[in-house]
């Protein structure tokens, strides 16, 4: 199965392989689109968020064939999302003290609002690298925790055959028609 078809195509089932594959394409996207906050071009900025968010739909195709390929409904990625936003949120709140807490105190001493724009801005600019390792690291961690607590159906499910098993072999249908015999050369007679 193709890459193009495990991140686009709605239906069917991904074994873990493909999905591992999937999902290192898509939070390798994530963490080169998080670097933008480097540097500190809004537009950039722009660009990072339309691109987060056609990232969605290949996230959301993605898991759902994983779960169907646990012969679990796709609805159980409300599930890992929940546990996903967790994480992020924890981590989040650790980057933030760990290397925004001298720029935190500043900000409370800024006046005017184009001042408190341009410490957010540099705030942001500050914290883009620690914090796309430490959504990279929270994503490895979702994906590659779910991966291996999602075991594979062995069987045919109602999502669809096993992930790379081929169909069963197509047999010719038998003809009506008897085979038709064809003259031997040797019943011919010698002259």
């Amino acid at each position: 199965m193709s890459l193009m078809n495990v991140l686009f195509a709605p239906n069917g089932r991904i074994n873990p392989s493909q999905f591992q594959a999937g999902a290192l394409v898509l939070l390798g996207i994530g963490f080169v689109m998080a670097l933008l906050s480097l540097t500190g071009n809004t537009a950039l900025m722009g660009v990072q968020t339309l691109v987060g968010l056609a990232l969605i739909y290949p996230w959301v195709v993605l898991w759902r064939k994983r779960l169907h390929d646990n012969g679990k409904t796709g609805w159980f990625l409300l599930l890992v999302l929940l546990v996903w936003f967790i994480l992020s949120m924890i981590s989040n709140q650790i980057i933030t003290m760990m290397f925004a807490g001298d720029m935190m105190q500043a900000m409370e001493d800024v006046t005017g609002f184009s001042q408190m724009l341009q410490a957010q801005a540099q705030l942001a600019q500050e914290l883009a690298l620690p914090a796309a390792i430490s959504s990279l690291v929270v994503g490895l961690i979702v994906v590659f925790g779910a991966n291996a607590i999602l075991k594979s159906d062995p069987q045919e499910n109602r999502y669809g055959p096993v992930p790379g098993a081929e169909g069963p072999p197509t047999s010719q249908p038998a003809s009506s028609v008897p085979p038709m015999d064809l003259p031997d050369d040797t019943d011919k007679d010698q002259n």
